[in-house]
């Protein structure tokens, strides 16, 4: 483990094959349930959040080094002292979101997939995305190899929706690894 994510740690514990983490920035109260493939994502991912170009904005991966902080206004209030939103998904942790949309994983053993819900609907209602962090990883590579190569940056038509052809491209690169209800999950969260 790195030093500036052990400065977030005041307290780990390890049970039941998942370890516990309280950062310094969220009262104790705020306690994050992490797995250890979360635990192994938050090492692989570093302390510094990592961004990738999206439709409007930037896609945005959370660094272990504000990742307690990230959960605000999401899994955790910022106000009653950090405690659990009552309206959000808590088997959900935030790994990430874009245009304000969380991107989330389970904090169930059994489900290591990959979920999304759109910010703003007065609840949230999360859509499977990726079966798991490594194939949402391919995703990513995916959506980054159209953006950059294939249409060399030029993904909006005039009216400043994601072309026809870019999504049709996406959709039939993930299906090639991914189930129906993934693809269109993620789909959705490009603009389709």
């Amino acid at each position: 483990m790195n030093d500036a994510y052990k400065a977030l740690t005041l307290h780990t514990s390890r049970k039941n094959g998942e370890k516990k983490i309280v950062a310094e920035s969220v009262p104790s109260s705020s306690v994050l349930p992490i797995s250890l493939t979360l635990h192994n994502w938050l090492q692989s991912v570093g302390n510094s959040d990592v961004e990738v170009p999206w439709i409007a904005e930037h896609f945005t991966i959370f660094g272990a080094k504000n990742f307690v902080a990230w959960q605000v206004g999401y899994r955790i209030s910022s106000e009653n002292h950090g405690a659990l939103l009552p309206d959000w998904p808590h088997q959900l942790i935030c790994i990430g979101q874009v245009i304000g949309d969380p991107i989330m994983v389970s904090c169930d053993l059994s489900d290591a997939s990959v979920y999304a819900a759109q910010h703003g609907t007065g609840r949230w209602e999360p859509f499977k995305i990726a079966p798991n962090l490594a194939s949402f990883c391919e995703a990513l590579k995916t959506w980054c190899d159209l953006y950059f190569v294939s249409f060399k940056t030029e993904i909006l038509d005039d009216t400043f929706a994601v072309k026809p052809e870019v999504i049709q491209a996406l959709q039939t690169e993930l299906s090639k690894n991914f189930s129906s209800e993934e693809v269109r999950g993620f789909l959705k969260l490009s603009g389709d």
